[in-house]
């Protein structure tokens, strides 16, 4: 089930403050009872802090603090993954903007996507990527090399 407080889609297993977001597990001990695609483990605590970015606290122990522009760039998306490919192949190509031109990217939303993703919407109008528990793994800014796709 889904509720909508202020303008924000959470799960029921949500809260809200000012602009801040955020999932728990419940305590749960998802190590043992659930295994994700891939092998990763869901996290513990997601915590979206609209304009400062998601902090995911993992059941491992490990803590991962992404910037709202580093996960927009690093979206999953169709469309992401293209413009991404076309600047490794060429990088003076100038790519079209985005829908809406916003000062400042923001995140707006967060969505719980089953049991091995979350979608987050930007303030520039992009909302099509899954980011899953892999994903954001990959792309944790203290240990990501390279281009993780």
């Amino acid at each position: 089930m889904s509720l909508s407080t202020e303008g924000v889609l959470i799960s029921s297993r949500a809260s809200i403050t000012g602009s801040v977001l955020i999932f728990d597990n419940g305590g749960h001990d998802t190590s043992r009872r659930h295994r994700y695609p891939q092998g990763v483990d869901a996290p513990s605590h997601i915590h979206l802090d609209r304009s400062h970015g998601l902090r995911v606290d993992w059941s491992d122990g490990h803590s991962s603090h992404y910037p709202i522009a580093h996960l927009r760039r690093w979206s999953p998306s169709a469309e992401a993954r293209a413009a991404r490919a076309e600047l490794a192949a060429n990088p003076l190509k100038v790519l079209p903007e985005s829908s809406q031109s916003v000062e400042t990217l923001e995140a707006d939303s967060i969505e719980r996507v089953g049991t091995y993703a979350v979608r987050i919407t930007f303030n520039d109008g992009h909302r099509t990527g899954l980011y899953t528990w892999d994903w954001l793994r990959r792309i944790d800014p203290l240990t990501m090399s390279g281009d993780p796709s």
